[in-house]
C-alpha cells in the first residue's frame, strides 16, 4: 500500500467512501431499527404488564 512522506495511508479522495465504511454502513442501520424497536416493546410490555416477555426482548437487544 501507497504511504505518504509521514508513513501514513493516503487520504481518500472527497467523495470516495472506503468499501469498509459502506459495508458498515449498510449492516448497522438493520442493527439499529432492531434495537429501536425492541427498546418500544419493552417498554409496551412492561406498561402492560407482560414481565414475562421483558427477558427475551433483553436478549433480543443485547444479541443486536
Amino acid at each position: 500500500m501507497a504511504r505518504d512522506e509521514d508513513g501514513r495511508p493516503p487520504a481518500p479522495e472527497p467523495g470516495v467512501r472506503p468499501p469498509g465504511a459502506v459495508l458498515r454502513h449498510d449492516l448497522r442501520t438493520p442493527l439499529n431499527q432492531i434495537i429501536g424497536y425492541g427498546e418500544m416493546l419493552q417498554e409496551d410490555a412492561g406498561v402492560a404488564g407482560q414481565e414475562r416477555l421483558l427477558a427475551d426482548l433483553a436478549r433480543i437487544a443485547t444479541a443486536a
